[in-house]
């Protein structure tokens, strides 16, 4: 069991689980540790108000009079732009128990693995071709938090996923490649242009105005990119996904594409023991790790002239709204529209990857999160958006559901982002599938005997039971 702990009654022998902010804003990077040592409570008083202790390995008589944590109930709530609704999911510690237990049995009965290749492309192109139609989206809401200058624009879907798909797959590795010339140039202390980067990103843009879940699904699979060069692309894919659906032009989404590619690129300058140390930094290490964003900005400012947009978006996006973010310090309406996104963005990405001191959180978990965090520390109005714009279960998260088969979802349904269009590639039993099955949850009726049609219960990390979105192929 977690409880919440406020930082003023630490323990020496207390099992630390979980902050009140991102790991990613502490030196703290092993996600989970025992306090056995009073430095770790100084430091832990530092950078946080409460954490979460975990009473099954925190030492016995340390957690007295602990209170259950309520986190367990909490509940995502996605704003609908038009109606003002809420969505609420909730999943008990019953249902997350009998889970468990089911996942175990068939794990110790499951033999050996079909791969999901096998279904080749032109089945997966079929029902692509077949279900994803265009779809025109309502007309932007001009929100506070937009600058009045800011153009906006109603942006229709002028592609069907299938058609898009290998134009997306082309500006995923083309991206690939451009920043991975352009960290290997700075890496060799190169000074380099960014007319590239700026072209790839002009061509993500493009991509996600013709339809934006065939490159967030390419995005999503294609998580083994934890590389610097992988998170940018990532980054950059999530905050034009995020910016078109806000209504933003073509020219702010391709800015916002540049603040994603290069928001992270000061960390060249880090030595690699620090990127890559899986235990607790020290202090001279963390303050190294925050110079990243000054020592991004010198990289850049001499390479060619950019928006100051982006140069803000970049030196912005480790800001927190009550103050707790660096380098600046700066605190609500301090922070520009751009440097909000790009904190929210670059905390999702980082959940949801591999990393050298965490293991990645399904999107949905990941989202969960951040609806805690932005209470205190993002933007919430912006974290609701980013919601909107990618889905509760975002195309490419493998889910459970309500019938215990697990699938993969391939396409959003925008008036209900708790039903999208889902393949189902495994049975109840975790077995896989002859042929997937396609399903749009948004038209399921209740079946013979249930009370609630089909429905997801709750999202899977990546890779669970051996899936990979990798595997599924469109024509």
């Amino acid at each position: 069991m977690l409880i919440k702990v406020n930082t003023s009654d630490l323990k020496i022998g207390m099992f630390i689980s979980e902050l009140d902010r991102p790991w990613i804003d502490t030196p703290f990077l092993i996600q989970g540790f025992l306090i056995d040592d009073i430095s770790h409570i100084a430091r832990l008083r530092l950078y946080c108000q409460y954490v979460y202790a975990d009473t099954r390995r925190s030492a016995a008589g340390v957690l007295p009079n602990a209170q259950p944590r309520t986190a367990r109930t909490r509940q995502i709530e996605d704003t609908l732009s038009n109606t003002g609704r809420f969505m609420r999911m909730v999943h008990s510690d019953e249902s997350a128990v009998a889970s468990v237990a089911r996942h175990q049995r068939d794990n110790a009965s499951e033999g050996n693995e079909r791969s999901l290749t096998s279904l080749g492309k032109q089945l997966f192109g079929r029902l692509f071709g077949r279900h994803s139609r265009t779809v025109l989206l309502p007309a932007p809401t001009r929100h506070d938090f937009i600058p009045p200058t800011a153009h906006l624009v109603a942006h229709p879907e002028t592609h069907t996923v299938e058609e898009e798909f290998s134009h997306a797959l082309d500006v995923f590795d083309s991206a690939k490649y451009v920043m991975n010339r352009m960290v290997a140039d700075l890496l060799a202390g190169k000074t380099t242009a960014l007319d590239s980067v700026q072209k790839v990103i002009d061509q993500t843009v493009e991509s996600m105005l013709r339809n934006p879940d065939a490159l967030m699904w390419v995005a999503m699979t294609k998580q083994q990119d934890a590389t610097l060069y992988g998170h940018g692309i990532r980054v950059a894919v999530y905050l034009v996904a995020m910016g078109r659906h806000l209504g933003l032009d073509r020219d702010h989404l391709a800015r916002l594409g540049m603040v994603g590619a290069l928001l992270d690129i000061g960390k060249t300058t880090l030595p690699l023991s620090v990127l890559t140390k899986p235990g607790q930094l020290t202090d001279e290490e963390f303050e190294l790790v925050k110079g990243h964003v000054s020592e991004g900005l010198k990289l850049i400012k001499g390479a060619t002239t950019l928006d100051a947009d982006i140069m803000r978006g970049i030196a912005q996006h480790h800001e927190r709204e009550d103050g707790s973010g660096y380098p600046y310090g700066l605190a609500g309406k301090e922070i520009g529209l751009f440097g909000r996104m790009a904190a929210i963005v670059d905390s999702f990405v980082a959940l949801t990857n591999e990393r050298t001191y965490a293991k990645p959180l399904p999107p949905y978990d990941a989202l969960r999160k951040l609806t805690e965090w932005s209470r205190t520390l993002f933007h919430a109005p912006l974290t609701e958006q980013l919601i909107q714009a990618i889905g509760v279960f975002p195309v490419g998260s493998i889910v459970e559901l309500s019938t215990n088969e697990v699938a993969v979802v391939i396409r959003q349904n925008r008036a209900q982002r708790l039903k999208p269009h889902v393949l189902v590639v495994r049975g109840p039993y975790k077995k896989p599938l002859p042929e997937p099955v396609y399903i749009d949850l948004l038209e399921e009726r209740p079946a013979a005997g249930a009370v609630t049609p089909l429905h997801i219960t709750r999202g899977l990390p990546a890779g669970t039971y051996g899936i990979d979105g990798r595997d599924l192929k469109m024509a």
